[in-house]
């Protein structure tokens, strides 16, 4: 499953990404909100991880105009922002789930699967063999989990 996080703390996100690749999933990072407006509109992922204290645009104005770009798209919030009142105003903009930070990285990775399997894209990306690992989707590879520079022809 290749999944696109929009969140503006390079720590977490970074750390994120790294957990994620390692459960087999395809992982891009963008820090601000247009970037993930962006990479929404231009890219192929199956499912959003967003973050709603944004530096340069509320993420739930991304929540949003990223429904206007791909209605069928799943949304998982992110946030700090752990009040009832935000939780239902998340979702009834069309987020498919919410998690308030702090939160285990176990229970982000079980709501992931459970939204592969209500989509139906549950299936890894990765091809991995004696620390090689494949990204078929992403087009990248890994070297004992360090991402190589190649061209794309290589």
């Amino acid at each position: 499953m290749r999944v696109l996080l929009i969140e503006d703390d390079t720590y977490l996100a970074n750390g994120l990404r790294e957990s994620l690749r390692h459960e087999g999933y395809s992982a891009d990072v963008v820090f601000r909100g247009h970037d993930g407006l962006i990479a929404i509109h231009s890219g192929d992922f199956d499912i959003v991880i967003l973050d709603l204290g944004l530096p340069d645009i509320d993420g739930l104005s991304v929540l949003k105009k990223a429904k206007q770009i791909n209605q069928d798209l799943p949304i998982l919030i992110l946030t700090a922002r752990d009040g009832i009142e935000n939780k239902v105003k998340g979702l009834d903009l069309g987020a498919d789930d919410y998690l308030a930070k702090p939160f285990s990285i176990e229970e982000l990775l079980a709501r992931l699967r459970v939204i592969g399997r209500r989509i139906g894209n549950h299936s890894t990306s990765f091809i991995e063999h004696k620390g090689l690992s494949l990204d078929i989707k992403g087009h990248s590879i890994f070297i004992h989990g360090v991402e190589a520079n190649f061209s794309r022809r290589e």
